[in-house]
């Protein structure tokens, strides 16, 4: 058992080299320099966009945030898709505020809720640019005029953040499911990444992109859709958020694990062998903690993890990640698990998004 145990702890270590190297390489590329000597004058208009379905808990929250941006050129428009309780309410005690509700509008067929909700604000928009807001997520006074300041310096058609996790301690947090990690690790020239959390697009590029591609319709990761069409001419970018530009996002475990199993199995390609691989690369990196109690050399293939964990914690929870990178073996187990009921519930037809379900094409 000697010769099998060095062998998987080997094959740790060298996958934990590799994934060192692949955050460490992601970092680089979406550091970006900061912009904030724009002048005003030279801003577009932007509007903020919200989709909320059944968001009373978190709105108000968000709302609040995004009211107090500092942008010159701003406008809000929040639309509650069919929500079954307080939503709609809350949305509208924002009106005195600037903030403008959109109504529900029928889903039409063929149609997943979240891309409709996309398509109906970006007409009912009037910016030049459009920046898409989960109502899990808040920003800072001068996040939308740092983002903007940005794309603009940079002639960038879309741009996405992934947020750091607010700087508190919840259930929420510290088990968070590892649904930023797959963007950031697997960010490489050949490979685009979008968050789907925090993104900026041209309105016009985007209401385009609608009327020209029927797939954007019914596709399960539009904002991947859209920056893959984008990469070619180096017009679109996806970020690290970090003080300056202030994205945060908090968000209840119980939904965090349903938008996992929401993603997982499409973004690897719906491939049923790259899930199966994923899973037993995940599992080889549990190994170690098993193997430790006997074999002291697994010590060396738990540091690494600890690395490499310490590493992505730093960009996605800096405060806390020490925590973080400790609980990384049972945040392994708890995407283990994601993954097999994400193919599950996918090869049963059953995966639903807010209580809508979702039909992959085959």
């Amino acid at each position: 058992m000697l010769v099998l145990d060095i062998v998987l702890i080997g094959a740790v270590i060298f996958i934990d080299l590799y994934v060192i190297a692949a955050l460490v390489n992601a970092k680089n590329k979406m550091r970006v320099e900061h912009q904030d000597n724009v002048v005003d004058s030279e801003l577009p208009t932007v509007s903020v966009c919200i989709s909320a379905r059944n968001e009373m808990k978190v709105l108000a929250q968000c709302l609040e945030s995004v009211v107090a941006s500092e942008y010159p050129k701003l406008e809000i428009i929040v639309l509650d898709d069919a929500s079954q309780d307080s939503t709609s309410i809350i949305i509208k005690s924002f009106a005195h505020a600037g903030v403008r509700f959109v109504g529900n509008k029928p889903l039409p067929r063929g149609w997943i809720g979240k891309n409709y909700a996309v398509s109906v604000l970006a007409k009912e928009a009037s910016g030049k640019f459009i920046v898409f807001l989960d109502v899990d997520t808040k920003i800072k006074r001068k996040t939308i005029y740092n983002l903007v300041a940005y794309a603009k310096s940079m002639n960038l058609a879309m741009a996405s953040i992934v947020p750091q996790r607010t700087g508190i301690l919840t259930f929420g947090n510290v088990f968070s499911p590892l649904r930023h990690f797959w963007n950031i690790v697997r960010l490489r020239s050949d490979s685009t990444q979008a968050s789907s959390n925090a993104w900026l697009v041209d309105r016009k590029l985007l209401i385009n992109s609608f009327s020209s591609d029927e797939l954007l319709s019914s596709t399960l990761l539009l904002e991947k859709s859209l920056a893959d069409a984008l990469s070619h001419n180096r017009s679109y970018r996806l970020l690290m958020s970090d003080p300056f530009y202030g994205l945060t996002y908090e968000k209840q475990w119980r939904s965090q694990t349903e938008t996992s199993i929401r993603l997982l199995y499409p973004e690897f390609q719906q491939s049923l062998v790259r899930t199966v691989g994923l899973v037993l690369i995940l599992m080889l990196f549990l190994s170690p903690y098993i193997i430790v109690w006997w074999q002291p050399i697994a010590v060396l293939a738990i540091l690494f993890n600890f690395m490499a964990a310490w590493i992505y914690m730093a960009a996605v929870w800096p405060r806390y990640k020490f925590i973080g990178a400790l609980v990384i073996p049972l945040t392994i187990f708890q995407e283990i698990c994601l993954v097999f009921v994400s193919l599950y519930k996918y090869q049963r037809g059953t995966v639903q998004w807010k209580g809508r379900p979702i039909t992959v094409e085959r």
